[in-house]
């Protein structure tokens, strides 16, 4: 899987977004991709993977 999400990174990197995204795709399990729209798991049952074309996840910025 490491190797998949640096590929998709690249892809997406490069603006080889629909390459970026038919990789991604084909890395979910048939239950995520029945859940595929124009806004994946909008419910947000499953855990946020942060790569890809999933949910991305990002820390507050600390206060000092």
């Amino acid at each position: 899987m490491p190797e998949r999400k640096s590929y998709v990174a690249r892809l997406m990197k490069e603006a080889l977004i629909a390459e970026a995204y038919m990789v991604w795709v084909n890395s979910l399990t048939r239950d995520q991709r029945k859940r595929l729209g124009l806004l994946y798991d909008g419910s947000f049952e499953f855990e946020p993977g942060n790569w890809g074309f999933d949910w991305h996840l990002h820390a507050p910025p600390t206060m000092s």
